[in-house]
């Protein structure tokens, strides 16, 4: 074969590899040709978040980028936690839960100086507290606010903060949240005292308080 016949198959070798293996978590090109770098990740969800003991939680990793863009990292970045005596994370971002306490979870680019963190606590049972003050409140009025449970868990609600309703409603945001009611999923009376529902299939329930056109939203994730 001729020297220019193995000169061509090196250039297209070096485009595959540079064009087509591109490192994943590379500036992106903007429009005015200036390269956007990430400045942040964001774990999700990341609102109080909760994880019974035996269970997992599936987190996600989103980057924030210099030009305004995102993009799901979640199986770039590298993963890590604080306390494996709590929960242990796997590098896909899938949580488990060992024991009670408290750990934070990491989610770090591979170049290691952008990063975002989450605060979990891992729960004996599943069981949330409706908190003080809950009325004047559209988040933050549960504790934990997300949930993380397996499939045919009973979920109790303890109220010591007047009298409130645990009821679905299709729509996590807005303050009050909105959306219609889904009867059947969660459906409580007004309670003070406690309340639990049996989860027995896999989805994402939001729920509110039906007093005050649903305020008081939170979550209970079953996987």
């Amino acid at each position: 074969m001729t020297n220019r016949f193995w000169v061509s198959l090196s250039i297209g070798l070096l485009l595959f590899m540079f064009g087509c293996g591109g490192d994943a978590n590379a500036p992106t090109n903007t429009d005015d040709g200036s390269a956007a770098t990430l400045t942040g990740i964001t774990i999700t969800p990341n609102n109080d978040v909760g994880l019974i003991a035996g269970g997992t939680a599936h987190l996600k990793a989103t980057g924030s980028f210099s030009d305004g863009t995102t993009a799901d990292m979640t199986a770039q970045v590298l993963w890590g936690i604080t306390s494996t005596s709590s929960a242990t994370v796997a590098s896909d971002g899938i949580v488990t839960g060992v024991a009670s306490g408290t750990t934070t979870i990491t989610a770090t680019d591979i170049s290691g100086t952008v990063s975002g963190n989450l605060a979990l606590t891992v729960l004996a049972s599943a069981e949330i507290s409706i908190l003080s003050g809950a009325a004047s409140k559209c988040e933050n009025a549960h504790s934990p606010a997300t949930l993380f449970v397996p499939v045919g868990t009973q979920v109790t609600w303890t109220n010591t903060d007047g009298t409130h309703t645990v009821t679905s409603t299709n729509n996590s945001s807005g303050c009050p949240p909105g959306g219609n009611t889904i009867i059947g999923e969660i459906n409580s009376s007004f309670f003070s005292g406690t309340f639990s529902n049996i989860f027995n299939s896999a989805g994402t329930f939001h729920y509110a308080c039906q007093i005050g056109s649903h305020t008081m939203r939170a979550t209970v994730i079953v996987e």
